[in-house]
């Protein structure tokens, strides 16, 4: 498809006075280890909820949201004939639900885990990549960075939410470990991001009695909005939309529809 041939300036460009203070929708990145309330933080986002499932998780926490309107997509394949998942199938899948909610005009998309979508991507290009004495040719990555750009980019130019979980992925500097963590996702992605939430579990051991609890804490480690707002949730779970969006509209006066 060609690209519609443009003869004046307002055809291309919008004055700033007319355009949303953020984008209509908000896209959120949430990462953390397994029991954090990930997939329950973006379930809690308006309905419609188009959810890509590649961990078969939400299902179990679809009886919080009994009222809400959710459609579920096995983002799993596994070849009948072998029992294995084709890691190359599930992404063909997945690219194909992503080009059929292109008429989608409200709600939220939901790919969790963005960690296994990146995978299966990795796994793609070592099939169809050129490689050398059976290692990858390092200039191939560059296909591999641009099939997730565009998986990415028809998300986020939608007029809808848009939430990714991942896994965390510890940062290392000089081989050495640093004690801190980003998503496990291609590099870059977090920066197409509104906002980026940390997800923790905190095991929390009394000293007199030596009893266990646990804290969910989830932390604001990127915003668009406002680059030193940094807050803390406690059990942002199935409530997430709703505290995060208040406190996006208390303390930055941004409002999100």
């Amino acid at each position: 498809m060609a690209w519609p041939t443009v003869t004046k300036t307002e055809e291309m460009f919008k004055p700033a006075s007319t355009v949303a203070q953020h984008k209509t929708g908000l896209k959120v990145l949430i990462y953390g280890q397994p029991d954090t309330m990930k997939t329950g933080f973006a379930l809690s986002f308006p309905a419609p909820v188009y959810i890509f499932d590649t961990e078969l998780g939400a299902p179990p926490l679809f009886q919080y949201f009994q009222r809400k309107e959710i459609q579920w997509c096995d983002a799993t394949f596994l070849n009948p004939q072998t029992g294995l998942h084709d890691a190359s199938v599930a992404l063909q899948s997945l690219e194909t639900g992503i080009a059929l909610l292109k008429d989608v005009k409200a709600g939220t998309v939901v790919i969790d885990s963005g960690t296994d979508a990146w995978d299966w991507v990795q796994e793609w290009l070592n099939e169809i990549g050129k490689h050398k004495e059976g290692t990858l040719l390092r200039f191939e990555w560059a296909k591999a960075k641009l099939k997730w750009k565009k998986l990415l980019l028809q998300l986020m130019a939608k007029p809808l939410h848009f939430v990714m979980t991942a896994q965390p992925q510890e940062i290392y500097a000089n081989k050495e470990p640093t004690g801190t963590y980003r998503a496990r996702i291609q590099g870059e992605s977090a920066h197409s991001f509104d906002i980026v939430l940390h997800a923790m579990r905190w095991e929390i051991v009394n000293p007199k009695d030596l009893t266990k609890s646990v804290r969910y804490v989830t932390e604001v480690t990127k915003c668009r909005f406002k680059k030193a707002w940094r807050p803390t949730f406690d059990e942002i779970g199935i409530n997430g939309f709703e505290k995060l969006t208040a406190q996006l509209k208390e303390d930055l006066g941004v409002e999100v529809w």
